[in-house]
């Protein structure tokens, strides 16, 4: 792949990010073209803008504490609970 992509996750998809030839590469290298659709990202900038809000929030909150969950089927369902 002669570019960078980004990959962003919120664990029920993925959003693949970069140049256009890359990602079709990608996604074709991977076997993703048949799960794959494309996305107009202009959509997308009001919720881009809130994602940055919430990563500085985030940012702030990570200076004073922090906790890592590793993700199984028990601790998936303990923060389902939570409304996490």
């Amino acid at each position: 792949m002669s570019a960078e992509i980004e990959i962003v996750s919120d664990g029920d998809g993925a959003l693949i990010l970069g140049d256009e030839n890359a990602i079709q590469e990608f996604s074709a290298q991977y076997g993703l073209s048949e799960w794959a659709r494309r996305v107009p990202l202009d959509r997308f900038s009001r919720w881009l803008h809130l994602g940055t809000e919430a990563a500085n929030r985030i940012t702030q909150i990570a200076q004073q504490s922090g906790m890592y969950v590793k993700l199984t089927p028990e601790s998936l369902e303990a923060l389902k609970r939570l409304a996490v």
